[in-house]
């Protein structure tokens, strides 16, 4: 499975989140943002191992959601509804719409923090999510 698969595999996973839609799901980090809750993914590292005839690939991913921070009660109360929201959706189809064959995609660490993106100060929640799969040698994988 390509790393373009993966995305593809998360985005579709993401949408299902109420309140976020195909337009606050962004598959690059943006400069600025229009509209919040809005969501984006980086790769943070991929490993690929073989053993044998088994080639294996670990993709971790930061999916970082972004909540407009204006008071700190508020920004709060808005990250709280998609504290387990986002992680729910990726268990509720780990193999993201069959693309992954032999493994899975799982949230593995939940990390807060506030940045700034086009001077603008957000509160955001980085989720980081593995996502592993195997092949034969020579797969592609």
């Amino acid at each position: 499975m390509s790393y373009t698969a993966v995305v593809a595999g998360l985005v579709e996973r993401f949408v299902t989140v109420s309140g976020l839609d195909a337009n606050k799901v962004l598959d690059y980090e943006p400069t600025s943002i229009q509209d919040t809750p809005t969501l984006y993914m980086i790769l943070d590292e991929a490993t690929r191992t073989q053993n044998g005839q088994v080639t294996a690939f670990t993709y971790r991913v930061r999916a970082r959601l972004c909540i407009k921070w204006q008071d700190n009660q508020y920004a709060e109360q808005e990250l709280a509804a998609y504290i387990n929201s986002i992680p729910a959706a990726i268990d509720a189809d780990p193999q993201l719409g069959h693309r992954i064959t032999a493994g899975m995609a799982q949230v593995v660490e939940l990390i807060g923090e506030y940045i700034s993106i086009g001077g603008v100060l957000y509160r955001v929640m980085n989720y980081f999510i593995e996502v592993k799969d195997k092949g034969g040698w020579q797969s592609g994988i």
